[in-house]
C-alpha cells in the first residue's frame, strides 16, 4: 500500500470567501477494515489506515499488555485478517531488550517546539485534515519515526511497532501526539518505558493521573510559543524553574 493508496480524490461543493462555491476534487483518507489475531485470538478489530500494518499490530499487542516488548513475533495476512504469532529469536540476537533503566537527562522547551511543528506539518494531516498523528524523537530531538492514520490510537501504536521492531531504547526518546491523551493513551506510553509525552491537544484527568503515578513527563496544549506542563516527572525541561 503507498501513501498515494492511502487517500483518494473526490469531487466535492468547495465555498471560500474570494470565489463563492466552486466544484472541486478534495482528496480524503481512505480506511479499511482489519481484524488482528495473536496466539489464534482475535484481539481486536476494526477501521485504520492500510500501512505499516505490521507495525501497528506489534505496537497494539505490546502497548495493551498482550506479550512483552522483548517478545518476538511474527506476522501473517490473510486479507484483512492479520495473525501474529510468537516466534524464536534470531540467531546471534538477544532476547532482551536494552533498556536505559533511570538514566537522567533533560529537554529543551525549543526541541518539543520543533518536534510539535513536524507533527503539524505531517503530510497526510495535511492534505486531509483527518488523521492524527504520532511521532517518536530521540533525547537530541532527532525524529526517528512519524506515522499517520485515521485513529489516534492506531498512530500511536505504529510509531511503538515501529520502534519495537528497531529495538529502540524508549527510555532515550519521547513521544509527540496530534490528539487528546486519555489514560489508555497515556497507558501504551508507560508500557513501553518512554519517559516524556507531548500533544498539541488535551490530556484527561486520568490521564494525568496515570503520567503522575509512573513519573511521566506530561505536556498538552503544545503550541509554540505555549505549553502546559501537567507532570513533571523523570524529564525535567532546561529552562522550567517551578520550585
Amino acid at each position: 500500500m503507498t501513501r498515494e493508496e492511502t487517500t483518494g480524490l473526490r469531487k466535492i461543493w468547495k465555498k471560500t470567501p474570494a470565489s463563492g462555491w466552486e466544484l472541486r476534487e478534495d482528496p480524503l483518507i481512505r480506511e479499511e477494515v482489519f481484524r488482528l489475531f495473536y496466539e489464534g485470538n482475535l484481539i481486536t478489530q476494526g477501521p485504520l489506515s492500510p500501512e505499516y500494518l505490521d507495525e501497528w499490530g506489534r505496537g497494539h499487542l505490546v502497548s495493551e499488555g498482550y506479550c512483552p516488548p522483548e517478545e518476538p513475533l511474527r506476522m501473517s495476512r490473510h486479507e484483512g485478517d492479520l495473525f501474529f504469532e510468537k516466534d524464536l529469536p534470531s540467531p546471534g540476537k538477544s532476547s532482551e531488550r536494552l533498556l536505559s533503566g533511570n538514566i537522567p537527562w533533560n529537554l529543551s522547551e525549543n526541541l518539543l517546539f520543533q518536534g510539535i511543528q513536524r507533527v503539524q506539518e505531517a503530510a497526510l494531516y495535511r492534505k486531509t485534515g483527518a488523521a492524527h498523528v504520532g511521532a517518536l524523537f530521540s533525547k537530541e530531538g532527532k525524529l526517528l519515526v512519524l506515522r499517520e492514520d485515521l485513529g489516534r490510537y492506531n498512530a500511536a501504536d505504529k510509531v511503538l511497532g515501529w520502534g519495537l521492531e528497531k529495538e529502540v531504547d524508549f527510555g532515550n526518546t519521547f513521544f509527540l501526539f496530534s490528539g487528546r491523551m486519555p489514560r489508555s493513551l497515556v497507558s501504551k506510553i508507560v508500557r513501553v518505558g518512554i519517559p516524556l509525552a507531548g500533544s498539541v491537544s488535551a490530556p484527561t484527568w486520568d490521564g494525568v493521573a496515570l503520567a503522575e503515578e509512573h513519573r511521566i513527563t506530561l505536556i498538552g496544549f503544545l503550541r509554540p510559543p505555549r505549553m502546559n506542563l501537567y507532570v513533571l516527572g523523570k524529564v525535567p525541561l532546561e529552562e522550567t524553574e517551578l520550585w
